[in-house]
């Protein structure tokens, strides 16, 4: 019995410790739990704070993107008006035959680096713009409508240069954008309408205002009075009809490049070589000819000097062009003629 209780002693002793070592750790537990529960709502609070402030940042960088679009459309338009502003530099002398056009401006050569590092920048937007290197090389400019622009002088490249960067600085403005929605919420409404010559307008009237917009580049009298007789038919559109086949657009400055630095590499490749290097169809390859690689004359006629008439048998009519027949060349090479007749 002595041992039986002994052994309840230590049994409720034992139990007593574990108890108190239990609520010992409760109690450790408990403080944990608090300085958690504390530390959680200290992390809340900056949670809250940073989250408030990341608000303000957010409307604060939103604000600052507006005033940058604010500041970027104001600087395409500052370029705009000072592309603009070049143009009307355009000094028109008249004399007794064809009118004469001159660029003449003050400090021309920093302009023209202004106006091309322009252009540049410009390209990278809209890769349709001219390209200088071609148009200064050439004279000549193809537009990706497949208009050809001729230029008589170097000059004039300027002037051209900054039509096409108004005209490119204007579709960038938001105010361009407005307009095409205008438009083409008029073209719903009034589907039947468009480009329908008013009461009272005649042709003539209508080329007369063509001519004051597009100048020069205007199209005949006799387009304006076809395309009148077929509005009034009831066309609504000056669009063409859909055609079969893909449009030539081909004819560029780069290919036009491309073909000239092949034809002065190696003069003797043949059409095939030239369409097949550059994937394009051979069919087109005499329009960049005569783009960029015309056939070559004699120095002489470029400098007025006056040529002496050979007759038909004479020897020293040898083309210029000598080095398209390789085959009549090699058959001919190191041949010598004793008798002149």
């Amino acid at each position: 019995m002595a041992l039986e209780f002994k052994e309840s002693e230590l049994q409720k002793l034992k139990l007593d410790r574990d108890f108190e070592k239990k609520k010992q750790e409760l109690k450790e537990l408990r403080s944990k739990l608090e300085m958690l529960q504390n530390r959680n709502r200290f992390l809340n609070d900056e949670i809250q704070k940073l989250s408030r402030m990341l608000q303000q940042e957010q409307f604060r960088n939103h604000s600052k993107q507006l005033n940058l679009q604010d500041m970027s459309a104001e600087v395409d338009q500052l370029k705009r008006d000072y592309v603009f502003l070049l143009q009307s530099c355009i000094r028109i002398t008249c004399t007794d035959g064809p009118e004469m056009m001159e660029l003449y401006m003050y400090g021309e050569k920093r302009h023209k680096q202004r106006v091309f590092a322009l252009l540049e920048e410009a390209r990278k937007v809209d890769p349709s713009l001219p390209n200088l290197e071609g148009m200064t090389t050439s004279l000549c400019h193809v537009d990706s409508l497949g208009f050809k622009h001729l230029f008589v002088d170097k000059s004039l490249i300027l002037h051209y240069v900054c039509r096409q960067l108004h005209r490119h600085y204007s579709t960038q403005l938001r105010s361009h954008e407005r307009h095409l929605v205008a438009w083409k919420r008029y073209l719903k409404k009034h589907p039947n309408n468009v480009l329908r010559p008013s009461l009272g307008e005649t042709p003539k009237e209508t080329y007369v205002m063509l001519e004051r917009v597009h100048e020069d580049q205007v199209f005949s009298i006799k387009c304006v009075y076809d395309g009148s007789a077929r509005f009034r038919k009831g066309r609504g559109s000056v669009s063409d009809k859909t055609r079969c086949g893909s449009p030539a657009i081909s004819v560029r400055d780069e290919n036009i490049e491309k073909v000239r630095t092949l034809i002065t590499k190696d003069r003797r490749l043949t059409v095939r070589m030239i369409a097949d290097e550059l994937q394009i169809n051979r069919n087109r390859y005499p329009e960049f000819r005569e783009e960029k690689n015309p056939i070559s004359s004699n120095s002489s006629w470029k400098k007025g000097l006056v040529q002496i008439e050979h007759p038909s048998y004479s020897p020293e009519l040898n083309p210029p062009d000598f080095f398209r027949f390789p085959r009549l060349e090699l058959t001919l090479k190191g041949k010598g003629f004793d008798d002149e007749t």
